[in-house]
């Protein structure tokens, strides 16, 4: 132990590391207003947690925003995996708090689904519209292409179907092509 003006230095020697074991609760405490008052550091090396056991969760709680950073130039950066169950995002549907789930990216955006069915990437919004958009209101943008390996299908239930090519639908370059 080193104590000293800054605190306590609890410090090993050689490769035996530090083990802490008890029976009870193991809590760690500070009353320092800092963003940094707790922190876990691994300079050389990666740091695990665990619940030990296929029946604890690990929750991590915050009284403010939870920030997720992986600073390393890679396509995985920040992997949020499991092994047998699914993934949740909410912004408390549950709560009745109407918060939106922003994705953005500096590249592309891509969603892969691997299930071999008729509906394996569903977008729903039972209480609104879906809008799809290449920058239409920037007066630009991008082509849109809908691709099916087999077929494409556009039924409206309770309406109709509007396809529109600019302003006026007999001089928009509309073009319908069932040539293949």
């Amino acid at each position: 132990f080193l104590f000293g003006s800054n605190g306590i230095t609890l410090s090993t020697s050689g490769t035996s590391g530090l083990n802490i074991d008890t029976f009870g609760q193991l809590s760690l405490t500070t009353n320092q207003g800092a963003a940094n008052a707790i922190e876990l550091i691994a300079n050389t090396g990666g740091i695990d947690i665990s619940a030990g056991s296929s029946t604890g969760d690990i929750d991590i709680l915050s009284g403010a925003s939870l920030n997720l950073r992986g600073l390393e130039n890679a396509a995985d950066a920040i992997t949020l995996g499991t092994v047998r169950g699914g993934i949740d995002i909410s912004t408390g549907k549950d709560l009745g708090v109407a918060n939106d789930i922003d994705l953005l990216s500096g590249a592309s955006i891509n969603l892969t689904a691997q299930e071999g069915i008729a509906d394996a990437l569903v977008l729903a919004a039972p209480q609104g519209g879906i809008d799809i958009s290449t920058g239409y209101d920037a007066g630009g943008g991008q082509p849109l292409a809908l691709k099916g390996g087999n077929t494409i299908t556009l039924a409206a239930v309770n309406g109709n179907i509007t396809f529109s090519a600019g302003t006026s639908t007999a001089q928009s370059g509309l073009i319908i092509d069932t040539s293949g």
